[in-house]
């Protein structure tokens, strides 16, 4: 009874698609994500709220009556359950597990920052701070704890360093840095050092750590130099993942969403794949940019709208 009653409901949610509903505009009907909308047509597991919910549109929506497409949207294309964002949350949750050091490298626009921000939602011990280019080592200090939700009282950064131990021993956190090219200044490893041994000393009491940062970062770690020696840190990393953009699958499947003619899907497909090797900041950039303007050429995206509005764009 139950499947039959799912199967039904899925029916509903696939026949509004074809009349040129989108998943998106769908989720936010339903309250829900997009990513859960997807998830329950390919025949994932939801919650009977979400069945519920939509029992609810389907009652508001009797199949006699004609269902209107909203405009289309780029707003939540920040945060898309691509490969590479399910296998970094896979990482993040690996690495709670052995109260691990993991690092989560990519190109920039590739959804790093999105997911791990994704993983924050996720739990209350985890921490996010983002890293910047004027941290002096007292700052970063002084970020680990404003993120962890305390202030520390000490002075001297060795003090403020024992001040933190003690914290994470009584309260384990899962540590996020983003952006750690930022506190990698040459020939200087000691921000890096501390965040390390910071993670080395509390590790036991269920403390966790993971860096984020561009592909340059694994560059540094290899080095061995006298003045620059990641060896202390290189060799405590237990999981590192790489992104690899969104492929031509997963741009087609996005694109799907929005009124554009196959040609243009293409040219936005190559010209992704091209220039910021599967950036998905660059895709949302390049679809709000064509949606301006198809809105006032007829609502279809067009190859030569595309080629309109890329030319304004420094891809």
């Amino acid at each position: 009874m139950e499947q039959l009653r799912i199967d039904e409901l899925k029916t509903f949610i696939i026949s509004l698609i074809d009349s040129g509903v989108t998943q998106t505009e769908i989720g936010k009907r339903l309250g829900y994500s997009r990513s859960q909308v997807s998830k329950f047509i390919d025949g994932g597991k939801v919650s009977d709220e979400f069945l519920a919910a939509v029992e609810k549109l389907k009652e508001e929506h009797p199949e006699h009556k004609e269902v209107t497409e909203a405009k289309k949207s780029v707003e939540d294309l920040d945060f898309i359950l691509t490969k590479d964002a399910k296998n970094i949350l896979g990482v993040c949750k690996a690495t709670e597990s052995i109260n691990g050091f993991s690092v989560i490298l990519g190109n920039a626009g590739t959804g790093k920052t999105e997911t791990v921000k994704q993983f924050v939602k996720s739990s209350s011990n985890v921490v996010y701070i983002r890293c910047n280019c004027l941290m002096a080592t007292r700052d970063i200090l002084k970020a680990i704890g404003r993120a962890c939700g305390t202030v520390l009282q000490a002075n001297s950064k060795s003090e403020m360093f024992e001040e933190l131990i003690e914290y994470l021993i009584h309260n384990p956190k899962i540590l996020i840095f983003d952006e750690i090219d930022q506190i990698m200044p040459v020939k200087n490893i000691n921000k890096i050092e501390t965040i390390r041994n910071l993670h080395d000393i509390v590790k036991e009491y269920g403390n966790s750590l993971i860096m984020v940062g561009s592909l340059a970062v694994e560059h540094h770690f290899k080095k061995r130099s006298m003045n620059e020696n990641y060896g202390q840190i290189d060799s405590r990393i237990d999981y590192v993942y790489k992104t690899q953009g969104l492929s031509e699958a997963e741009l087609l499947n996005i694109l799907s969403e929005f009124n554009i003619a196959d040609s243009a899907k293409m040219e936005i497909v190559n010209l992704i794949l091209r220039t910021t090797k599967g950036g998905i900041r660059w895709l949302t950039k390049v679809l709000n940019k064509c949606l301006d303007i198809a809105e006032l050429e007829g609502g279809t995206i067009t190859k030569d709208i595309v080629k309109s509005a890329t030319t304004i764009m420094m891809l």
